[in-house]
């Protein structure tokens, strides 16, 4: 029976989460790097050494982690101690000021909608174990290879020289794209 409680509606008593995706992706295509004998001499982009290796991205690894281990959280009973943590709120002291870290429930809200799960529908969709873990797969599964293929979209327009400029100048003398208006005192235009 669902609870009545709204999950992730504030800021949770979880630790931060510190490591990016961009760090933790490194050390995992490396090892499958070495394991499928690919060099960089083999001009083999990142997104098709998964693919080489039979594996998904280190980021849909940890998506799919997360989602298996807040629905198992949800289905467990009301007196568990991870449960109490999950729909917990901060009661006293303060946020520090500026940009901060990201907890556990922002990152599972940003992955949430990253995998087109409705927040409201969570604990309804999480009760059903088989179903959950099916929907879960599927799910991460699309995410991957919509992340596959914007990165290949993206190496393919900076291959092409199709970026864009940072400033919209373009220098005629030397080529160069930095936009910088003491760049044009250099070179001067005609």
């Amino acid at each position: 029976m669902p609870s009545t409680r709204q999950p992730l509606t504030c800021h949770p008593v979880v630790g931060p989460v510190s490591l990016t995706r961009r760090k933790v992706g490194a050390v995992p295509h490396g090892c499958l790097r070495r394991i499928a004998h690919v060099n960089w001499q083999d001009h083999i982009p990142n997104t098709e050494v998964p693919q080489i290796c039979s594996r998904s991205g280190i980021e849909a690894f940890l998506i799919s982690a997360q989602l298996r281990w807040t629905g198992h959280v949800i289905r467990t009973s009301e007196n568990r101690l991870p449960k109490q943590a999950f729909y917990s709120q901060l009661e006293h002291g303060t946020l520090s000021r500026g940009g901060r870290w990201k907890s556990y429930k922002d990152t599972l809200k940003h992955n949430l909608k990253a995998c087109s799960i409705d927040l409201k529908e969570l604990e309804t969709s999480a009760g059903d174990r088989p179903s959950w873990h099916a929907m879960c797969k599927a799910l991460v599964q699309h995410f991957e290879s919509e992340r596959v293929a914007e990165l290949k979209k993206k190496r393919s327009l900076s291959k092409a020289g199709g970026r864009p400029t940072a400033g919209g100048f373009t220098c005629v003398t030397c080529a160069s794209r930095i936009g910088l208006y003491s760049h044009r005192r250099t070179h001067p235009q005609p």
